[in-house]
């Protein structure tokens, strides 16, 4: 009854016919008939690689891709490459002007080595975006984020804008919304949208969770780890259930 409902909402407003004024929607989520949930993390600069604030952020509906890239111990640059090229012509996101969000699930020690492999293979997939002037937007579970953001900028001389957020597991159909940076505790808020499948469309296995993190984080907790000193604060999630 949905469709039916929302029909004749819309009448009665172009009526007038409602004693209450409508707003314009400040929060928009995709959503189907299987639904769609949201919720809001906060993350602390050390968890983030930032090149220019002004430029990268805020952005708004970041489509998220996750290129099938299991990380080996041996990382090699045209693998990498290989998965994000062809993951982007899968969503046809290849040769077009949306902006997106990659993410990846780091496997395995942060070796300087791997992480510079990996970020060759970045540059090496993405390089026609790269030439167009798009900004890079990386999004891992692992905690690397300083470290691969710093060798794309610094070592490898990336010259669009680059973002690299850690500690945040993202999947295929996602969006994400990038607030800007909050002052005086520097975090960034961060939103992800996710549509809610009651069986994983990639796996075919159940997800009893609609959105997995890499650490087990609890509403209004802060988290700190190693030398990284990560500050992940939750706010409370919101469920959109569709019939």
């Amino acid at each position: 009854m949905g469709r039916r409902l929302g029909h004749a909402i819309a009448r009665r407003l172009e009526d007038d016919a409602l004693p209450w004024p409508t707003l314009p929607a400040g929060e928009c989520i995709r959503a189907t008939a299987l639904g769609a949930s949201e919720y809001s993390v906060q993350l602390s600069g050390n968890t983030c690689f930032i090149s220019d604030h002004g430029e990268l952020l805020p952005r708004r509906n970041l489509q998220v891709i996750q290129p099938p890239y299991d990380c080996p111990e041996e990382i090699v640059a045209e693998d990498v490459a290989k998965a994000v090229k062809a993951h982007r012509r899968a969503f046809e996101v290849d040769n077009d002007d949306r902006e997106i969000a990659l993410s990846f699930h780091w496997k395995g020690m942060p070796a300087y080595e791997r992480m510079h492999a990996f970020a060759q293979g970045l540059v090496k997939g993405l390089d026609d975006m790269i030439a167009a002037g798009k900004p890079l937007f990386i999004v891992l579970d692992g905690d690397i984020a300083q470290s691969l953001g710093h060798i794309l900028k610094d070592e490898l001389n990336v010259p669009v804008g680059v973002l690299v957020i850690d500690g945040v597991v993202l999947w295929d159909f996602d969006y994400i919304d990038l607030g800007k940076i909050r002052l005086p505790s520097r975090t960034v808020p961060v939103t992800i949208k996710s549509l809610v499948f009651s069986d994983d469309p990639r796996s075919g296995q159940r997800l009893d969770h609609e959105h997995g993190h890499a650490h087990d984080h609890g509403d209004g907790h802060h988290h700190h780890h190693g030398d990284h000193g990560h500050s992940h604060s939750h706010d409370h999630p919101h469920d959109h259930g569709h019939e």
